[in-house]
């Protein structure tokens, strides 16, 4: 047993319990965020994603997501913002403060500039009745009780909650957008997702010889139809051609080692309604219908 699994559970425990806490608390601020960012992106501006110290990163992190989806989304440092970068946020964008307390300094010096920007706020924050909260236009709760570390003092419940809660804007936006895998392989091309969004069956299926079909036969001639056709299987048809099943060479090692009669039906070995795919499916989906079976 791990030395520090008992710890390691407590602080899963800790932060899992500040996400439920939180879905409890879900109410109709969520509907007024997500029709602010959409207001927003109706007239042609952009989301602005600002936090500082750890929230800096959370911020990042959803920049890129929201990015990800098509919604165009930058991250502005406060800090930065004070000294120049506050040229990146444009009149009427909408601004997505991340804060724990809600009294960050630095971020609370730049609230007045924003105002006068006529940027919508929406603050995800823990402290509710904080200047952050006071300020914004909405509010969503990132209470917790408190920190998975053991001096409650280091961002963990409080990050993985705000994270989660961007992540449920980012989910709800991507819903209402029609966001599809196809608009996902637009904006992934590289990397094995961008491969298994891009790539059809027919691309990497063998072109040779095709799989012998067989009827309801014994075990031996198939062992002799599959050595004709060394493809690794053969597929089983009834007598309206159908598929009924597929036998692999694995089955073909199994049925020997468990000393089957080779003269009993292929149909004892195969596996029944095997899961098919056509030759233009996305290799996305292939994978999908392999882990889920539908």
């Amino acid at each position: 047993m791990s030395e520090h699994k008992a710890h390691i559970q407590e602080l899963l425990t800790i932060e899992a319990q500040a996400i439920l806490s939180a879905v409890k608390r879900v109410d109709d601020s969520y509907d007024k965020a997500i029709a602010l960012i959409q207001e927003s992106l109706a007239k042609h501006r952009k989301l602005v994603v600002l936090g500082v110290g750890k929230s800096h990163y959370i911020g990042l992190k959803l920049t890129a997501s929201f990015t990800s989806i098509g919604i165009h989304s930058t991250f502005v440092h406060p800090v930065e913002a004070l000294h120049g970068d506050i040229g990146a946020i444009a009149d009427e964008d909408v601004c997505l403060c991340i804060s724990k307390s809600g009294n960050t300094s630095e971020l609370m010096a730049l609230i007045p500039l924003l105002k006068k920007k006529k940027n919508s706020i929406i603050a995800i924050t823990g402290g509710l009745e904080s200047k952050l909260a006071r300020s914004a236009d909405v509010v969503l709760d990132a209470s917790i009780e408190k920190e998975a570390c053991p001096i409650n003092m280091v961002p963990t419940a409080s990050t993985t909650l705000a994270l989660a809660i961007g992540d449920a804007l980012l989910s709800v936006m991507s819903k209402k957008m029609g966001f599809s895998k196809e608009n996902f392989s637009h904006l992934h091309p590289g990397g094995s997702i961008g491969r298994r969004l891009h790539t059809r069956v027919k691309e990497i299926m063998f072109q040779g010889k095709q799989l012998p079909f067989v009827k309801d036969i014994s075990i031996e001639q198939a062992a002799l139809k599959m050595n004709e056709n060394p493809l690794g299987g053969l597929c089983v048809v009834d007598d309206d051609k159908k598929l009924i099943g597929f036998v692999s060479e694995g089955d073909m090692r199994r049925a020997v080692a468990e000393g089957l009669e080779s003269s009993l039906s292929v149909t004892r070995i195969m596996t029944e309604n095997p899961l098919t795919v056509s030759d233009d499916m996305i290799l996305q989906d292939v994978w999908e219908k392999l882990e889920f079976g539908e």
